[in-house]
């Protein structure tokens, strides 16, 4: 199971399947997780880049700047833009 397909799943007609549910619920507390930790402590915009590259799967431009609390939408998508 890809973080695409689980993305793909949430269109319009995608047929249910458990698989992908599951895996899509293991993504949800893992963004959870990657949310408490920057929001719960300071962190060096070096580390923020850090963290946002795990919440995102994604190598962070080191001009990106974050000011907590995060607030993760449901519109957040692995691999999307930032």
């Amino acid at each position: 199971m890809t973080v695409k397909e689980v993305i793909d799943g949430f269109r319009e007609g995608a047929e249910e399947n458990a698989e992908r549910a599951a895996y899509a619920n293991e993504l949800f507390q893992e963004a959870v997780r990657i949310g408490m930790e920057l929001n719960n402590q300071y962190h060096t915009p070096e580390e923020l880049r850090e963290i946002m590259g795990r919440l995102t799967g994604k190598k962070i431009d080191d001009t990106f700047r974050l000011f907590p609390p995060l607030t993760i939408q449901s519109t957040y998508r692995k691999g999307g833009a930032v």
